[in-house]
């Protein structure tokens, strides 16, 4: 057994310290929790902290992340979580659960129930933008800018209960412009409103997907489970299951305008359907704009879409960049559902 996987049972070979209340001035070494701590501000990690949350919780009682690991040094500053327990927020209080730009391992416990608050200002078309471009408004449970390892554990129901004021526009479960290796535990549950109910994947960043779930989230723009945005964004998929996520625009399960990699794992009975227009909802597994998808392997399956596609829908502006290549795997028992003249591809549609 590892370093890593020993924070549960407390092994004799490395000195645990109880934990009762958080600072910023706490050492690096290995610490588990003896009961519920609130704080009144977040708790920013620069040292190198392994804790086994042993079953309870951390609440953040004001209106910023729970936790903040920074950057520093070679190595980056980084935090080991494990056992049960939640990382959340009190009642009525906004924030994300983790705010990363080091290092984090996730074995164990649940970063969930928080939630993102933003006042909007449409008072000029300068202030719509900017709304847009801050980075506070990104991953309601985890933004990550540094590396995550996710070994197990859950991010989930961020928000608990989802409206326009409390969550975030992309990235209701994970923000990712950075690296995130995702080898099991679930992503599930969650909301945006824009785009990447589950995840978003964006601005360079590189999300591994090999096992475990990102499972029931739910955008009101693309993708219910998945955003894999911008060109230099990559999702690779070598296992794990994306299944019964739901958008109101494209891409059920994924919406892919960078580079996705389906190497193998299942996307399966995911939906994109828009209850009040009949020609929105396109792909109802994979949607892809005006992006690359080279699958060589896995499972389009028991998807349903609206309008167009409901296993994949590939839409090219430029024919010349935009790529699905697929030389293995299968798409089968897809359904586009709407009867409209131009809709239909219940396996696969493309336009042009």
């Amino acid at each position: 057994m590892n370093e890593y996987s020993q924070g549960h049972d407390h092994d004799s070979s490395i000195s645990w310290k109880p934990l009762s209340e958080i600072n910023d001035a706490i050492d690096s070494g290995y610490y588990y929790l003896t009961g519920d701590i609130h704080t009144t501000s977040e708790w920013k990690i620069n040292s190198t902290v392994a804790l086994c949350l042993n079953g309870y919780s951390i609440i953040c009682d004001s209106d910023t992340a729970a936790i903040n690991i920074e950057r520093g040094g070679a190595d980056n500053y980084r935090l080991r979580a494990d056992e049960t327990g939640t990382i959340t927020h009190s009642d009525g209080k906004n924030g994300r659960g983790i705010y990363s730009m080091g290092k984090l391992d996730l074995w164990r416990g649940s970063v969930a129930g928080n939630q993102y608050y933003v006042k909007i200002d449409y008072s000029s078309p300068d202030d719509y933008y900017d709304y847009y471009d801050r980075p506070v408004d990104y991953g309601t449970g985890i933004y990550n800018g540094g590396t995550f390892n996710m070994y197990g554990g859950s991010v989930k129901d961020n928000p608990i209960n989802p409206n326009n004021e409390n969550t975030a526009s992309f990235g209701g479960g994970v923000y990712n412009s950075s690296t995130f290796n995702m080898y099991g535990g679930s992503i599930s549950g969650n909301h945006a409103q824009n785009g990447g109910g589950g995840v978003c994947n964006r601005y360079s960043g590189i999300f591994n997907f090999s096992g475990g779930e990102i499972c029931n989230n739910r955008s009101g723009g693309s993708g219910g489970g998945v955003l894999n945005e911008e060109s230099y964004s990559t999702f690779n998929m070598t296992g794990g299951v994306i299944s019964g996520n739901r958008t109101e625009r494209s891409g059920g399960g994924v919406s892919n305008d960078g580079t996705f990699n389906l190497l193998d794992g299942s996307i399966t009975g995911n939906v994109a359907k828009d209850d009040d227009y009949e020609t929105f909802g396109q792909g109802g597994g994979v949607s892809n704009f005006n992006g690359k998808i080279y699958m060589s392997g896995g499972t389009i399956s028991n998807n349903e879409c609206q309008y167009r596609g409901g296993g994949v829908w590939n839409f090219a502006e430029d024919k010349n960049t935009t790529i699905f290549e697929m030389t293995g795997g299968s798409i089968i028992n897809n359904k586009a559902t709407s009867t409209n003249i131009f809709s239909g591809g219940g396996g696969v549609a493309a336009m042009p």
